[in-house]
């Protein structure tokens, strides 16, 4: 959680976490066809594909935060054909969010970016230099785990308690078999919802921006503007997180 809280601040947005459990003991019989579908689902991070695995309480949540993720997939590639139409071919989609070229010879940057802006262009005087805007979200260590899972499934070799470091879920034995449980304590579950509302209302401003200004004149000046407002507002929703 301390890993998020801090990818966060520094302008990686990218949220890493939540839910699963499951009250469902492991299918040593399960057909292999059914067995091939769940291990490409591990291997892509399909955590919803483990439904029949958890409670319904934590497939509730499992699938509020995938449609938070499409939701801000949706979010990030209107903003990019925003940010395409406004500032030029030149804007790149990234995995973490959108990068708009900048000038490295326009001192002005130095005033958002700090005085390590200047020896950061006296390092690479030809660039290309950006001004990034971050919306990330999806699962990572969790991954480990449901691929632990999934192997489990295969082969009861591979069924044994385990839980990845920086995971909210693990797998653990229960009466009625091996399982995937959710091991997040309520007050950091609390504190990854205000992240997560924080991502995606970032995500909202920076859209709703672009979409008020299209039509402005696109010059340096506007984009300076532009990211100012960005990182004003990140600063304003990182201020409203509430410590937990």
């Amino acid at each position: 959680m301390n890993r998020i809280i801090q990818r966060f601040q520094t302008m990686v947005c990218f949220f890493v976490f939540f839910v699963l459990t499951a009250p469902l003991p492991v299918n040593a019989g399960a057909e292999k066809p059914y067995l091939k579908s769940l291990k490409k689902a591990a291997l892509n991070c399909q955590v919803g594909a483990f439904e029949e695995f958890m409670p319904q309480d934590s497939y509730t949540k499992i699938n509020a935060f995938e449609e938070h993720m499409h939701l801000l997939d949706a979010l990030t590639e209107s903003i990019f054909a925003r940010c395409l139409k406004i500032f030029g071919q030149d804007t790149v989609r990234t995995p973490a969010g959108i990068q708009i070229p900048i000038s490295g010879k326009d001192p002005k940057w130095e005033k958002l970016f700090g005085p390590q802006w200047s020896t950061i262009v006296a390092a690479n005087p030809d660039g290309p230099f950006y001004f990034k805007m971050n919306f990330f979200m999806e699962w990572d260590q969790e991954c480990k785990v449901l691929q632990r899972f999934q192997a489990c499934l295969e082969d009861k070799e591979f069924c044994s308690d385990f839980q990845a470091e920086g995971s909210v879920i693990r797998m653990t034995q229960k009466a009625d078999g091996w399982q995937l449980i959710f091991d997040l304590p309520p007050e950091q579950e609390a504190q990854a919802e205000q992240i997560k509302s924080a991502i995606i209302q970032s995500a909202a401003w920076a859209n709703n921006y672009l979409a008020e200004h299209e039509k402005a004149p696109v010059n340096p000046d506007f984009k300076y503007r532009f990211a100012t407002a960005y990182f004003s507002k990140i600063n304003q929703f990182l201020g409203a997180l509430k410590p937990q």
